[in-house]
């Protein structure tokens, strides 16, 4: 178990964030700005996610250990899904755990 407080591992987060906004700029531009766009999204305080899991829409998300290039959705009911965004397009790699 980690000793870190909420305040750093937030801290953490978002650098990671940042840094994988920085990365899409490596992507076509079409990608790019999606991938942005979601990345940007998840910056917030988690609140927004819930209410839309709560809605019973999806969200989109990453972990430290997403692959290079590729994002989460989870479902409501708990589904989780590996996915990458190319040719503007949603290809789903494999669902996860």
């Amino acid at each position: 178990m980690s000793n870190k407080t909420q305040e750093e591992l937030d801290r953490e987060e978002a650098a990671a964030l940042s840094q994988m906004i920085e990365e899409t700029e490596d992507l076509p531009p079409e990608d790019g700005e999606v991938m942005r766009a979601i990345l940007c999204a998840v910056r917030d305080s988690g609140e927004a996610a819930k209410a839309h899991l709560r809605a019973g829409r999806s969200i989109v998300y990453s972990e430290r250990d997403t692959p290079r290039g590729c994002l989460i959705r989870k479902y409501p009911d708990g589904r989780r899904e590996l996915f990458r965004v190319v040719d503007g397009e949603e290809v789903t790699i494999r669902e996860l755990d």
